[in-house]
Order: C-alpha cells, then sequence, then structure tokens
C-alpha cells in the first residue's frame, strides 16, 4: 500500500454468494489531491465513502468498490483490505459498522470481516429481494441491526451472521426501513414508505425485536406532504429526535413516543430531509439545500440559522466534544452555540469528493472521498 504522508499539512447465505471472496485489489490507486487547508495528517489513495467507525487502534472505511479498509490510526498504514464478490460498477451500500469482532459492510447484502485480520466471517442476505444493505447496519457487543428494503428490521448475531429476530413495520406493507440507531438496549428506526408519502418512527427492544411503541408521521404534516423518515435518529436520555421530508423536525419521548415538539425551521420543500446532531442541549439541524439550524432541545424553538455557505448537507452528521462534524465537499465543525464554522479539510482547487459521516476521537477526525483522510481537530 502506498501511504501519502502530507507535511503539516440469513445467517451464512453463502449458498447465494457461494465463492464470495476475500481478496486485495489490483485497481491503480486513485490520485490524491493536496489538502489546502494544511490539516491532514495522512492520506490512503483509495475512495471512500459512507460513515467511517473507528475502534481500538484502526479506522474503518468503507470503499466504493466492494471493499473494507482498515488503517492504523497513528500512522495511516494499511493493515488490511478485503472486498466482497458482489458485481456492480460500486459498493451497494454506505458505510460499516462495527459489531463484536466483526467489521460490517453493507453491500446489496451484510458482509462480515473480521477486524483484525479482514477475513470473510459471513455473509447475510435478508429475504429474498429485501436487501438488508438498503440501510446503514450498528451493532454492539452481541448484535448487528439493519434495516431493510422490504421493511423489515433484522437482530443479527455478530459471531457467526445467525438471525436472532426480525421485526415487521408497524404500519401496513410498502414500507423502506432506514438507518436504525441504537441507544442502550433499544433501537429507533425510521420508516419510509413507497409509493406514497406515509412515514413514521418505531423503537425495538434491541435484544428481542419486540416493539415498545411506534410514532405514525402521516397525519402530522399537511396534505400531499411528504411524511417520510429519511434522515438519521439521533437521542439524548429523554428524548428522539427525527425528520421528515417536508423538513419538520419531531422530539417524542424517548419511552413512550409521545411528541413533545414539532417543528419546521425556516422553510421545508419536498425534498428537504434534516441531518440532525444533538450537542450541548442544541438540536442542529441541516438541509440539503445546505442551511444550517439551531434549535433548543427542549422546546424546538429556533436558536439560530446559517446561510448555506457549506453547500448541500447529504449524509447523516457526527457530533464530538462540543462540535458538529459534516461533509459537504468539504470537511467542516459546526459550533452549536451559534452555528459558526470551520474547516478542517478542502480541495486545492479542485473536489476531494468527501461522502459520507466522518468518524472521530481525541486526535483526528477520519473521512472518506477521492482518498481517505486523516485530518488534525
Amino acid at each position: 500500500m502506498v501511504l501519502f504522508a502530507l507535511r503539516g499539512v440469513r445467517a451464512g447465505g453463502l449458498g447465494l454468494l457461494a465463492g464470495l471472496l476475500l481478496a486485495c485489489s489490483k485497481e491503480p490507486p486513485t490520485q490524491s489531491l493536496i489538502d489546502a487547508s494544511g490539516q491532514a495528517t495522512w492520506v490512503v489513495p483509495y475512495t471512500g465513502k459512507g460513515r467511517v467507525v473507528a475502534a481500538g487502534d484502526l479506522v474503518f472505511f468503507p470503499g466504493d468498490f466492494h471493499d473494507v479498509i482498515a488503517v492504523r490510526k497513528n500512522t495511516g498504514v494499511v493493515a488490511w483490505r478485503s472486498r466482497t464478490a458482489i458485481q456492480s460498477p460500486n459498493t451497494i451500500g454506505w458505510g460499516v459498522a462495527v459489531a463484536g469482532d466483526v467489521v460490517v459492510l453493507p453491500d446489496a447484502y451484510l458482509h462480515a470481516f473480521d477486524r483484525s485480520t479482514g477475513a470473510l466471517r459471513w455473509t447475510f442476505t435478508g429475504d429474498e429481494g429485501g436487501l438488508p444493505a438498503q440501510a446503514v447496519p450498528v451493532g454492539n457487543s452481541q448484535l448487528v441491526f439493519s434495516g431493510s428494503g422490504n421493511g423489515l428490521v433484522y437482530g443479527i448475531r455478530a459471531a457467526d451472521g445467525v438471525e436472532v429476530w426480525r421485526a415487521a413495520p408497524p404500519w401496513n406493507d410498502g414500507y423502506l426501513a432506514m438507518d436504525p440507531t441504537l441507544a442502550g438496549d433499544t433501537l429507533f428506526v425510521g420508516y419510509a414508505g413507497y409509493p406514497g408519502l406515509r412515514g413514521g418512527i418505531a423503537a425495538f427492544h434491541a435484544s428481542t425485536g419486540a416493539l415498545i411503541w411506534a410514532r405514525d408521521f402521516t397525519p402530522l404534516v399537511g396534505p400531499g406532504q411528504a411524511a417520510r423518515c429519511l434522515g438519521n435518529v439521533v437521542v439524548d436520555s429523554a428524548t428522539v429526535y427525527a425528520s421528515t421530508q417536508i423538513g419538520d423536525v419531531i422530539a417524542l419521548d424517548r419511552n413512550t413516543g409521545q411528541i413533545r415538539w414539532q417543528r419546521r425551521p425556516t422553510g421545508g420543500g419536498p425534498a428537504n430531509t434534516r441531518q440532525l446532531a444533538i450537542v450541548r442541549r442544541v438540536l442542529v439541524a441541516a438541509t440539503l439545500e445546505g442551511q444550517w439550524h439551531g434549535l433548543d432541545a427542549a422546546t424546538g424553538n429556533l436558536l439560530w440559522s446559517t446561510d448555506g455557505q457549506l453547500g448541500s448537507i447529504m449524509n447523516p452528521l457526527a457530533a464530538h466534544d462540543g462540535l458538529v462534524y459534516a461533509a459537504s465537499g468539504v470537511l467542516a465543525t459546526i459550533d452549536p452555540a451559534d452555528g459558526s464554522t470551520r474547516i478542517l479539510l478542502r480541495g486545492n482547487g479542485a473536489s476531494l469528493n468527501l461522502f459520507g459521516t466522518p468518524a472521530i476521537d481525541d486526535e483526528r477526525v477520519y473521512i472518506g472521498g477521492q482518498s481517505l483522510w486523516a485530518v488534525r481537530k
């Protein structure tokens, strides 16, 4: 592996995918662009996209060519790179998850690789046509959780890929189960209706898949407006926050699903899904048009707004140590106190194609794009 150092700057499921291989890529590495902001500490010339996860001394990047790249945090040395055998131009999925001693890549199906060696451990295919990689999974020490294209939510044993439980949508058919959010032993899942504009959110016991509560968002929006819950769901000690595709932000009681407040901060449109993060009792909501809004987490009252200079925010946000991090062509932080921003990574007259949700530790931020980047905080 070539490394550019910058100065200062269903379980098993192997019948359907027989012969799924562990392989090293033979494609030439992508050409890396120099960081004009002077923050990068290392860059690895592979293409990445989607949610990055840092665990232990490794950071796991979802690649754009059916691969996971495990990189040593401190040095940028590639520990391993493993691929699935899915045949399509690009990875059919948008991130990775760590669960137990495996790292899981959604690529049409869910593919689990040994965290230490990159060896393929198992593949989970779900129901035919369901595509469990419709959503970005999450995991804990025992289970991997994923939504799917047919509305099912799965709890899958991390050790061997055995399906432990499945949960159908709380409403009728025709839903996608979106990216799950795990908080303690509760799994929160947003739903998007297709065809139609329906949507909502449900809470499940993570260990069993039993439904705790469900809230249909459809009655909460106007006639003909999209109630689909496409964005990320965020949780604090007492409240769950979600958004509708029309641009409403909704706060619900974490234990009961009772609505605490609903707001549509300045604007809203047919596809104005808001990505969310909560820091210091401020709920930060970012739009596809690039505006940022800070809402009082307790009341939903608008505290501040920005004019969208960072560009369209398509990817779920990350929060760490009092700041919100976002990739929108540049990598930037947003201060929830007043919406002020700081650029951490930008191209030198060209796009770095940053795409996904960064991983953050006490020293660095990790993000994929035209290359894989480690950036000083």
